[in-house]
C-alpha cells in the first residue's frame, strides 16, 4: 500500500511537470516569445505558492486524493494569464482588463471555484481535500492573474515595453 501510494503521488508530480512542459510549448507557439511564456506562467507560479501556503496554514498536506489537482490547477490557472496577454496584445494597455477581460476571467474562475468548492461538503475526506485544493488553487491563480500580472504589465509599459 505504501509503494502504491508513493507511485501514485510521484506519477501525478510527473504529470504536473509534463503538463507544464506542454503548456510552455503551446504558449510559446502562440506568442512566439519566451517573455510571454514567463508572463503567462507567472500567475500560476504565484498561485501555486499561495495555494501551498494556505494548505500549510490549514494543516492540509498533499495526499493521493488531492495531488491529482496539480496538473489541473496548472492548466486552469494558465488560461487567465494567456487571456490577459492576448487582450494586452490587442490594446497594448493593461487598463482594458478592468472593463471586459478582467470581468470575464473573474466570472470564469469563480464558476470553477464554485464547482470544485462544492466537493468540500462531501463526507469523503479525499474528495473534500480534492475540492479544497482545486478551489484554492484556482482562486489563488486568478487573484495573481488579475492583480499581479496587470500591475507588472503596467510597469513594463511605463518603461516602453511592447508585446508583439
Amino acid at each position: 500500500l505504501y509503494e502504491y501510494t508513493k507511485l501514485l503521488v510521484d506519477s501525478y508530480i510527473i504529470a504536473a511537470a509534463y503538463a507544464t512542459a506542454a503548456i510552455i510549448v503551446m504558449v510559446f507557439l502562440h506568442f512566439r516569445s519566451f517573455i510571454c511564456v514567463l508572463l503567462a506562467l507567472l500567475p500560476v507560479g504565484m498561485g501555486m505558492i499561495w495555494m501551498s501556503a494556505i494548505m500549510g496554514i490549514v494543516g492540509m498536506a498533499f495526499n493521493p486524493a488531492n495531488v491529482m489537482t496539480l496538473p489541473l490547477v496548472i492548466g486552469v490557472g494558465v488560461t487567465s494569464g494567456v487571456h490577459i496577454l492576448n487582450r494586452f496584445t490587442e490594446e497594448q494597455t493593461p487598463a482594458i482588463l478592468g472593463r471586459s477581460t478582467g470581468k470575464a476571467i473573474l466570472v470564469s474562475a469563480l464558476t470553477t471555484v464554485a464547482g470544485f468548492g462544492s466537493l468540500m461538503i462531501a463526507k469523503h475526506q479525499g474528495i473534500q481535500s480534492l475540492g479544497f485544493v482545486m478551489a484554492v488553487g484556482t482562486a489563488t491563480c486568478m487573484i495573481a492573474a488579475l492583480v499581479f500580472l496587470p500591475a507588472l504589465l503596467t510597469l513594463l509599459v511605463g518603461r516602453g515595453w511592447r508585446l508583439k
